[in-house]
Protein backbone atom coordinates (compact mmCIF):
# COMPACT_ATOMS: atom_id res chain seq x y z
CA UNK A 1 0.00 0.00 0.00
CA UNK A 2 1.09 3.60 -1.10
CA UNK A 3 -0.05 6.81 0.52
CA UNK A 4 -0.38 9.84 -1.01
CA UNK A 5 -1.92 13.48 0.89
CA UNK A 6 -1.81 17.26 0.59
CA UNK A 7 0.64 18.40 3.26
CA UNK A 8 1.43 21.87 4.17
CA UNK A 9 1.88 24.05 7.47
CA UNK A 10 0.49 27.55 8.53
CA UNK A 11 1.81 29.45 11.32
CA UNK A 12 4.03 26.69 12.26
CA UNK A 13 1.00 24.04 12.32
CA UNK A 14 1.11 20.76 10.11
CA UNK A 15 -2.25 19.99 8.37
CA UNK A 16 -3.44 16.60 5.97
CA UNK A 17 -5.50 16.31 4.27
CA UNK A 18 -7.25 14.45 1.03
CA UNK A 19 -5.16 11.17 1.88
CA UNK A 20 -5.18 8.53 -0.87
CA UNK A 21 -4.28 5.12 -0.13
CA UNK A 22 -3.40 2.97 -3.12
CA UNK A 23 -3.60 -0.43 -3.36
CA UNK A 24 -2.06 -2.31 -6.20
CA UNK A 25 -1.61 -0.58 -9.58
CA UNK A 26 -5.22 0.70 -10.20
CA UNK A 27 -6.58 4.56 -9.69
CA UNK A 28 -9.85 3.17 -9.54
CA UNK A 29 -11.82 4.55 -6.32
CA UNK A 30 -12.33 1.24 -4.04
CA UNK A 31 -14.15 3.11 -1.13
CA UNK A 32 -13.88 6.01 1.81
CA UNK A 33 -13.86 6.16 5.00
CA UNK A 34 -13.71 8.90 7.78
CA UNK A 35 -11.34 9.02 10.32
CA UNK A 36 -10.73 11.38 13.62
CA UNK A 37 -7.45 12.85 12.84
CA UNK A 38 -4.48 12.62 10.44
CA UNK A 39 -2.27 10.58 13.34
CA UNK A 40 1.46 10.12 12.94
CA UNK A 41 2.01 9.28 8.97
CA UNK A 42 5.43 11.29 7.95
CA UNK A 43 5.84 12.52 4.43
CA UNK A 44 8.29 10.77 3.05
CA UNK A 45 8.99 13.04 -0.45
CA UNK A 46 6.94 15.02 -2.92
CA UNK A 47 5.12 12.99 -5.27
CA UNK A 48 6.71 12.48 -8.86
CA UNK A 49 4.84 14.09 -11.71
CA UNK A 50 3.37 10.51 -12.75
CA UNK A 51 1.91 10.20 -9.83
CA UNK A 52 0.56 14.26 -9.97
CA UNK A 53 -1.22 13.19 -13.23
CA UNK A 54 -2.57 10.04 -11.68
CA UNK A 55 -4.18 12.17 -8.30
CA UNK A 56 -5.23 14.79 -10.39
CA UNK A 57 -7.03 12.65 -12.66
CA UNK A 58 -8.80 11.31 -9.74
CA UNK A 59 -9.63 14.22 -8.35
CA UNK A 60 -11.58 14.92 -11.93
CA UNK A 61 -12.88 11.60 -11.84
CA UNK A 62 -14.10 11.18 -8.46
CA UNK A 63 -14.88 14.88 -7.32
CA UNK A 64 -15.06 17.00 -10.76
CA UNK A 65 -13.40 19.82 -11.05
CA UNK A 66 -12.22 20.36 -7.24
CA UNK A 67 -9.40 22.64 -6.62
CA UNK A 68 -6.22 20.71 -5.85
CA UNK A 69 -2.75 22.11 -5.19
CA UNK A 70 -0.37 19.46 -6.59
CA UNK A 71 2.70 21.28 -4.77
CA UNK A 72 2.11 20.37 -1.57
CA UNK A 73 1.18 16.74 -1.79
CA UNK A 74 3.51 13.81 -1.04
CA UNK A 75 3.90 10.10 -0.47
CA UNK A 76 4.10 9.40 3.12
CA UNK A 77 4.93 6.12 5.36
CA UNK A 78 1.99 4.31 5.99
CA UNK A 79 0.79 4.55 10.29
CA UNK A 80 -0.68 1.57 11.87
CA UNK A 81 -4.45 3.49 11.15
CA UNK A 82 -4.25 3.28 7.31
CA UNK A 83 -3.04 -0.57 7.84
CA UNK A 84 -6.02 -1.01 9.94
CA UNK A 85 -7.96 0.66 7.76
CA UNK A 86 -6.66 -1.51 4.48
CA UNK A 87 -7.61 -4.73 5.91
CA UNK A 88 -10.61 -3.52 6.88
CA UNK A 89 -11.09 -3.13 3.07
CA UNK A 90 -9.52 -6.50 2.24
CA UNK A 91 -11.52 -8.69 4.61
CA UNK A 92 -9.06 -9.44 7.04
CA UNK A 93 -10.91 -8.72 9.97
CA UNK A 94 -14.02 -11.18 8.82
CA UNK A 95 -11.51 -14.04 7.86
CA UNK A 96 -11.41 -12.98 4.15
CA UNK A 97 -8.81 -12.28 1.76
CA UNK A 98 -9.83 -10.34 -0.92
CA UNK A 99 -7.10 -8.85 -3.27
CA UNK A 100 -7.38 -4.76 -3.33
CA UNK A 101 -6.26 -2.98 -6.71
CA UNK A 102 -7.60 0.44 -6.33
CA UNK A 103 -7.68 3.60 -4.02
CA UNK A 104 -9.22 4.22 -0.30
CA UNK A 105 -9.77 7.18 0.32
CA UNK A 106 -9.46 9.10 3.96
CA UNK A 107 -11.54 11.80 4.77
CA UNK A 108 -10.89 13.39 8.28
CA UNK A 109 -13.26 15.35 10.62
CA UNK A 110 -9.92 16.99 12.29
CA UNK A 111 -6.98 17.64 9.51
CA UNK A 112 -4.21 19.08 12.21
CA UNK A 113 -1.96 16.34 12.12
CA UNK A 114 -1.46 15.03 15.84
CA UNK A 115 -1.75 11.61 16.80
CA UNK A 116 -3.01 13.33 20.48
CA UNK A 117 -6.50 14.17 19.93
CA UNK A 118 -6.37 15.92 23.33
Amino acid sequence: MKAYAEYFEESEIFFRRNTLLQCGDSWELIGNAVLANPGSADPIKPISQEIEGKVSGFYEKYRGKEEITLKNWFEFAPDPTMGFVEKIFNGWYVGKNIELNGVIQLFNTFNLKNQNLE
